[in-house]
C-alpha cells in the first residue's frame, strides 16, 4: 500500500503524490512554539540545578578535605623575628656526656645544660690524691729522721 494514504478506518484509499516524496519526519506535527519555550525553559531550569548542586559538592568536598588548624599552643603569623644567639663555652675542655635542653628552648640564668664527661678528670683528680699522699708521707719520713738524728 505504499503511495496511499487513508483518511477514516473504511474510507477508500486514495492515490496521494505528496506521500511518496516526503520524508518520514515530515508526517510529524510541528511542535508549537510556546511548547518549545516551556521545553527551553526546563532544560534551563535543569542545567542550573545540576550547576548549583556541583557547587554545592565540591563546596562541601573542600570542607571536609582541607588541613586541620594548627595544634593547641602554635600561632600563625606574618611579620619578621629576632632572636638572640648566644654562644656557650664549658671553664674546661671536655667531651658532654649528656645535654639536658633542646634547640629552641627557653633557658634561665644559672640552669645546667649539659653535664660533662668526667671520667677522665676524675682520674686526674685521683692521681693528684695519691701524689699528695705520697708528699705526705716523705714529709713524714722526713720529718722522723729528723728527730731521731
Amino acid at each position: 500500500m505504499s503511495g496511499r494514504a487513508l483518511s477514516q478506518p473504511g474510507s477508500v484509499a486514495r492515490e496521494s503524490a505528496t506521500t511518496d516524496r516526503l520524508a518520514p519526519e515530515a508526517h510529524v506535527a510541528p511542535v508549537p512554539a510556546k511548547q518549545r519555550s516551556n521545553t527551553r525553559r526546563l532544560k534551563a531550569w535543569i542545567s542550573g540545578a545540576i550547576v548549583l548542586l556541583l557547587v554545592a559538592a565540591g563546596y562541601y568536598a573542600w570542607q571536609q578535605l582541607k588541613p586541620a588548624g594548627l595544634p593547641a599552643g602554635i600561632a600563625a603569623g606574618n611579620g619578621r623575628l629576632e632572636a638572640i644567639e648566644i654562644d656557650i663555652a664549658a671553664k674546661i675542655a671536655g667531651r658532654i656526656n649528656n645535654i639536658l635542653v633542646d634547640e629552641g628552648d627557653f633557658v634561665s640564668v644559672g640552669q645546667v645544660l649539659a653535664r660533662m664527661d668526667t671520667a677522665t678528670l676524675d682520674a686526674q683528680k685521683r692521681e693528684a690524691e695519691a701524689q699528695l699522699q705520697r708528699a705526705t708521707i716523705a714529709v713524714q719520713t722526713a720529718q722522723r729522721s729528723g728527730d731521731a738524728a
